[in-house]
């Protein structure tokens, strides 16, 4: 931020226009807080510190004669285009939630150490669950202890929440039907931790490997290969086939 405010300070002494002053802190401001936000995030009072250092920047530090917001605003609306550094450090974590999601092609590194913390970190509700069906919390009904969480892991869950991110359409494909967790399924209305814990499901979990919708049908169904491992295979198949019967239609891989 030092290094950012000293070379305002060089611009300012040369007495811009509101087109240089737009231009200076687009060009010093905004290229330098985006690429460490992108690489490491930024705390929200440094946020703050930045914001409130563009505006004394751009009025001389005078008194402002307009709000922030209308400086926001583009040309065209009456604003002066200013950098909004809320706005683009969340624009920053909107695109690192998509990266996690698998959005922007194969899925990298963090994104995995980010699924392991949270599962490492699941509210204590779930705890008793086999923690190999907890998969992806935006896919399926558990949640995570966000106290716990590094800062910049918080703040992409933040972003999510508040752009009320949902996997859901109006018609869903077949092949993602069959694709989805069938453990705690967000299309299960209800009675989501006894479906997933007691005794069948436990043995659909180790002994049939149940991890999807599919893998649910394929038992349900009799297709899948029967494990000398389980009690009784009649019950198995009557189990799978209540996780399905109790999801949404919409979810159903047999509909």
């Amino acid at each position: 931020m030092s290094e950012t405010e000293e070379v305002l300070q060089k611009v300012e002494h040369t007495h811009p226009t509101l087109n240089g002053k737009r231009v200076g802190i687009q060009t010093y401001a905004a290229s330098k807080t985006q690429y460490l936000t992108t690489a490491e995030d930024m705390p929200k009072d440094m946020e703050k510190k930045f914001d409130a250092m563009i505006h004394k920047f751009f009025w001389e530090h005078k008194t402002a004669r307009v709000n922030k917001q209308t400086l926001k605003r583009p040309l065209d609306e009456g604003g002066q285009n200013l950098i909004d550094i809320k706005l683009w450090n969340d624009t920053i974590h909107i695109v690192h939630l998509a990266t996690f999601l698998g959005m922007n092609g194969a899925t990298p590194r963090w994104a995995l150490v980010m699924q392991d913390t949270m599962r490492n970190k699941v509210l204590s509700t779930y705890k008793a669950l086999n923690p190999g069906i907890l998969v992806n919390m935006f896919l399926q009904t558990w949640d995570t202890n966000k106290i716990d969480l590094p800062p910049d892991m918080k703040r992409i869950l933040k972003v999510a929440k508040n752009n009320k991110l949902l996997m859901d359409a109006i018609m869903i494909p077949q092949e993602v039907k069959g694709e989805m967790p069938i453990w705690l399924h967000q299309g299960w209305s209800a009675d989501r931790i006894r479906r997933t814990n007691d005794k069948s499901a436990r043995c659909l979990q180790s002994n049939h490997n149940v991890r999807t919708a599919e893998d649910a049908r394929r038992v349900a169904e009799g297709e899948s290969k029967e494990p000398k491992e389980c009690d009784s295979q009649i019950q198995c198949r009557r189990r799978a086939n209540q996780l399905l019967d109790v999801l949404d239609p919409k979810w159903d891989p047999q509909s």
